[in-house]
């Protein structure tokens, strides 16, 4: 509960008992600062393989979009015919996993789905990353690796770092955790290549950032909004995907009940008040949680009817599609939510541009092929 309490301060003015916490913050502080010198000093070097990484992360918690940011690039580079490896951390796994495809929802809710959303790519779920990423290139041969969440994860070397910046709740307080949102200081910044601004930020923050950027570094780092689009709604019983207007105009008087557990449930119900869906109430769980039956019948139990619409996100689904009944199934919903991005297919040019495929590979290996 207390936990709870001090996460609720990260978007908001600290409370007068925060003083009394500020240590927890200088200690966090200075162990992230210690592990970054290490690094910048080459005390502990970043591993370098034969592909080139692309890190997808924040400098944030909480969800800044970075799921549909990876199936959005992932789905540009199969475009471009490019074999793509994906390696997650699993956070919110049920079960153990040190070095698995993403073929089971308890290795963890957001490897699962991108798993089933692109089956030409390969999800790779586990805490060490750097000996997934060399495993998996030599089990399935990609051209290119995305590291999910990867802005913190110095112990494998990328060809290019992409930050996701939440335009709506921005870095929050702008403390370091426990008593604001950051995982490092705002400098690291710097280590970007590409800012992407979701969830519509204004023009004058992404001046503000522009400032910070110009603060911390030198280089140019293009900063750039990233809208999301409502696609629309997948039935759970159906294998096409219902249109706004469509849903809208099948349920106008349709009383719709939803449930999430996001890191960002007030973004999610607005996407569906925007949408214009009927939504008398909204059940809210913690991030990455584990469903139970008792919570099964808690979401059910909220509606007016037995008619009533249920509507969840796509990473909810995948963990309660097996534990509803039959006859429920056909009145349940996720909202398919996309960024809108026209520059996927230049990033993915420009990231292979000047690569070569050579030029990290250990001699041993060269002679091999």
């Amino acid at each position: 509960m207390l936990f709870k309490e001090i996460a609720s301060w990260h978007y908001r003015p600290l409370p007068a008992l925060s003083r009394l916490l500020a240590p927890l913050e200088w200690g966090y502080a200075l162990g992230v600062n210690a592990r970054l010198l290490a690094y910048y000093l080459e005390f502990i070097k970043s591993q370098k393989v034969s592909v080139p990484v692309i890190s997808i992360g924040n400098l944030t918690t909480g969800g800044t979009g970075k799921t549909p940011v990876v199936l959005g690039l992932a789905e540009a580079l199969i475009a471009n015919g490019r074999r793509v490896v994906i390696l997650s951390r699993g956070y919110g796994a049920e079960v153990p996993v040190e070095s698995k495809r993403a073929m089971d929802p308890r290795y963890g809710d957001e490897a699962y789905f991108l798993q089933q959303q692109l089956e030409e790519a390969v999800v790779i779920v586990g805490k060490d990353r750097a000996t997934n990423a060399k495993k998996s290139i030599f089990a399935y041969q990609p051209d290119v690796i995305l590291l999910d969440d990867g802005y913190q994860y110095l112990k494998l070397a990328r060809k290019f770092n992409i930050l996701l910046v939440d335009g709506e709740n921005r870095f929050g307080n702008y403390h370091m955790l426990p008593l604001g949102p950051l995982r490092e200081p705002l400098r690291e910044i710097r280590r970007a290549d590409l800012i992407w601004v979701t969830k519509g930020g204004s023009a004058e923050f992404i001046h503000s950032l522009e400032g910070i950027v110009r603060k911390h570094t030198r280089k140019p780092i293009p900063i750039r909004p990233l809208p999301f689009q409502r696609v629309g709604f997948d039935g759970l019983t159906s294998s096409s995907t219902l249109s706004v207007e469509t849903f809208r105009e099948m349920y106008h008087r349709q009383p719709c009940v939803a449930f999430s557990g996001i890191a960002q449930p007030d973004s999610f119900e607005q996407e569906l008040r925007l949408a214009e869906v009927p939504l008398i109430r909204h059940v809210r769980f913690g991030d990455h949680h584990v469903y139970t039956p008792r919570d099964i019948e808690t979401i059910l139990n909220s509606r007016m009817n037995a008619t009533d619409i249920i509507i969840t996100t796509e990473k909810d689904k995948v963990k309660i599609e097996g534990m509803l009944p039959e006859a429920i199934r056909p009145f349940v919903y996720t909202l398919k939510v996309r960024p809108l991005v026209s520059e996927f297919r230049d990033i993915v040019k420009e990231i292979f541009r000047s690569y070569d495929p050579l030029k990290n590979i250990p001699f041993d290996v060269r002679d091999r092929q």
